[in-house]
């Protein structure tokens, strides 16, 4: 597997064996927010915007399964990413491959671009943004019958969605 490649096919940083998707999304976000050759840093934030690019080739299951660990790496690092921007936004004729990009919303000239993001477009082929779905679980609360809420940010389709949706897949087949 080629990580960093660029979308014609010109060579990545490095070659890698092939990983669950969970591992790659992880790799592709600590080489985004701290590899040598990462342009971000502390003055921008820690609030995002994400473009998932699909490269042509990859299903809709796995670009979401690759969105849903990026988004898990960015809040166990602390990041929050308000709208996601997930398709094929530039393509190199069927590639099998994606490519996750940031927008810092931190940055000065940059507190619009939620809202440019939300804008409605003629653009034919551009995705409407998603904002990450919140979702409440409820847990003991040492010991005793009271319950705590605990609220968390994840992709729209949540790790139970993934499960029920997988679940009724494998019962099909």
């Amino acid at each position: 597997m080629e990580v960093g490649l660029g979308v014609h096919g010109e060579p990545g940083l490095y070659q890698s064996p092939i990983k669950p998707a969970d591992q790659v999304s992880e790799d592709v976000i600590n080489l985004l927010l701290t590899g040598e050759s990462s342009t971000l840093n502390e003055s921008m934030g820690k609030e995002w915007l994400m473009l998932i690019n699909n490269m042509g080739g990859t299903t809709e299951l796995e670009m979401s399964i690759l969105a849903k660990g990026a988004l898990e790496q960015m809040e166990k690092r602390g990041h929050t990413v308000h709208r996601i921007v997930m398709g094929p936004l530039i393509t190199s004729l069927g590639m099998a491959g994606f490519s996750f990009s940031l927008l810092s919303v931190n940055q000065a000239g940059y507190a619009d671009m939620i809202k440019w993001i939300d804008a409605p477009t003629d653009a034919p082929a551009w995705p409407k943004a998603t904002q990450p779905a919140t979702y409440t679980t409820l847990e003991a609360n040492n010991g005793d019958q009271s319950k705590a809420a605990k609220t968390k940010e994840l992709s729209e389709a949540s790790h139970a969605n993934w499960s029920r949706l997988l679940s009724c897949a494998c019962t099909e087949l």
